[in-house]
């Protein structure tokens, strides 16, 4: 995509669950698992089935729908995925998130280089995608204007050539806290999909609380 991503935070689901003091018994939630996999929203606007990182594939015993993308079909997509009561390889879905997946593009001719800090949290592959958890400053959400959201997205900043012939492509990591105020950390995770880029290695550059972190890989 060419564009910057706009990030409206996600409500990420933890595992651990509050409950009564004097709750007994297994409830929906106990059994909760998650993953991060691939899933196709086919022509009605459903997904039956999702292709997880783990290297499984689950059938959703509902067919079910992407959180805020109610219009899309025929499409595939990377998955944020929570689901309860497995048997087998067939689950019960419980939530469906887009991973907000950024694809590099150059720095727009009068597009500022903004660089806010982040903080990582951890990085790892899965198959094709470079994965990131970020931990990004925000606010509850009677402190934020209506406007301000965070804005993330991928830069290339330069091809290096060396003398073997192979090649690395240059990314920068940019962050806009476009005026959310700083109270607390929220986790973020963006996704990568690396066979897009075009160079035997890649190398992204993030401004982080901690100072500069520089990230390699072999495409």
């Amino acid at each position: 995509m060419h564009k910057s991503l706009l990030l409206i935070l996600l409500c990420l689901i933890v595992c651990s669950c509050e409950h009564d003091a004097y709750e007994v018994g297994e409830s929906e939630l106990s059994t909760l698992e998650g993953d991060f996999g691939v899933a196709h929203i086919e022509g009605d606007g459903l997904v039956r089935a999702v292709n997880t990182d783990a290297g499984e594939r689950l059938t959703l015993r509902e067919a079910t729908q992407v959180v805020g993308m109610t219009d899309k079909s025929d499409t595939t997509v990377r998955v944020i995925f929570h689901f309860t009561k497995r048997e087998q390889t067939t689950v019960v879905p419980y939530l469906l998130q887009p991973m907000p997946t950024l694809s590099p593009r150059p720095l727009g001719a009068k597009e500022k280089m903004k660089r806010d800090p982040v903080r990582v949290e951890s990085v790892w592959m899965a198959g094709p995608w470079l994965n990131l958890s970020l931990l990004l400053m925000h606010a509850t959400q009677d402190k934020i204007a209506d406007n301000n959201r965070h804005r993330i997205s991928l830069i290339t900043t330069d091809t290096l050539t060396h003398p073997d012939g192979l090649t690395t492509i240059c990314l920068e990591l940019l962050h806009d806290q476009n005026g959310v105020p700083e109270y607390f950390e929220v986790r973020q995770y963006i996704t990568v999909y690396t066979p897009q880029i075009e160079s035997d290695s890649v190398k992204v550059g993030i401004n982080t609380r901690q100072g500069e972190f520089e990230l390699r890989i072999k495409n």
